[in-house]
């Protein structure tokens, strides 16, 4: 097929390099505008616009107020589709049904479930033990196009945001070759997705980058292993700002000291295992951690060399919000 490739970070990268790869024909690569990234703040294209360049593919960066001049240059390609993945930038007609397949997206859920730009961290957050890919249709509304093909998998309880996130940009990968191949042989339509079953999957936000520990154990483990690297949750023992970064559940037991009038946040025991944190229904063991200016380090280490003792408290961060999804 010809192609255009509409993509910006990481999570595109598989998908441009297997179509490159196939041998489809990739008329040009679009991102989203070169940024300042680095010590020296210097102009930097995105890891999208940067593969395109090393495979020696035609691309181009989407500057402000140059959309219809980039929906002209598309539409003047004579492409089969556009395919998107991770642009970052919200397409309107004539575009979405300027080519013969329209614009043909990678979406990492399995839709209708988590329409939006975070359904990775979302349905961590959520707890969701399985979760997929989708290749889809683009319409006119967010997420809500018809869908060709969907692969699930399961998700680990421990699984970090970025763990899921390069695992799920393989599959979707894989899964949009499939799809393409199909459409050639013409044994695959789209069906419409049930508007009912679908959650939103918002952006994620700075202040939500904290815990509250009158939560269960569980919610406080899936918020920090789904907002890593960013925001990441971090909270406050005393005036030390801590992120915490790996832990995990643990059931109370006589040798922890956890009741159910126990104070949310209350370090309940210091062991070589780490902080036992009080929370509502259970516990959460933290493992390891990063004290401000410093490097990630073991909670047991940190407790140490600041004297934590049982009976101190973690607490969120102030303005710390909660984004219900």
């Amino acid at each position: 097929m010809r192609l255009a490739f509409l993509g910006t970070p990481e999570f595109a990268l598989p998908s441009l390099r297997l179509l490159h790869e196939a041998g489809h024909e990739i008329a040009l690569v679009l991102s989203q505008p070169d940024r300042p990234r680095g010590r020296g703040l210097k102009l930097q294209a995105s890891p999208v616009r940067g593969l395109a360049m090393e495979l020696g593919l035609p691309n181009a960066a989407l500057a402000k107020g140059q959309r219809q001049e980039i929906y002209t240059r598309l539409l003047g390609l004579g492409l089969d589709a556009v395919i998107v993945v991770a642009f970052g930038h919200i397409l309107r007609e004539p575009i979405l049904s300027g080519t013969p397949y329209g614009c043909i997206n990678v979406h990492a859920s399995l839709l209708p479930r988590w329409r939006g730009p975070a359904p990775i961290h979302r349905a961590l957050m959520a707890g969701d033990t399985r979760t997929g890919v989708s290749i889809m249709r683009l319409d006119a509304g967010v997420d809500t196009g018809p869908v060709y093909l969907r692969r699930e998998t399961p998700i680990d309880p421990l699984e970090r945001s970025s763990q899921l996130h390069d695992r799920l940009a393989k599959l979707g990968a894989e899964l949009l070759l499939a799809t393409l191949d199909r459409i050639v042989q013409e044994t695959l339509l789209p069906e419409d997705q049930t508007h009912e079953e679908a959650r939103h999957a918002p952006l994620l936000v700075k202040e939500e980058g904290s815990a509250r520990f009158d939560r269960p154990a569980l919610d406080v483990h899936n918020r920090v292993r789904a907002l890593q690297p960013w925001p990441s949750v971090t909270v406050l023992h005393g005036e030390h700002r801590l992120k915490l970064l790996r832990g995990h559940v643990i059931e109370p037991d006589g040798g922890i000291g956890w009741t159910p009038s126990s104070v949310p946040g209350e370090v309940l025991r210091v062991d070589a295992q780490g902080l036992a944190i009080a929370c509502a229904q259970s516990v959460y063991l933290l493992e390891e951690l990063q004290p401000e200016a410093k490097g990630p380090m073991a909670a047991a280490a940190y407790a140490r060399g600041a004297g934590v003792t049982a009976g101190e408290r973690l607490l969120p961060l102030p303005g710390f919000r909660e984004i219900v999804a």
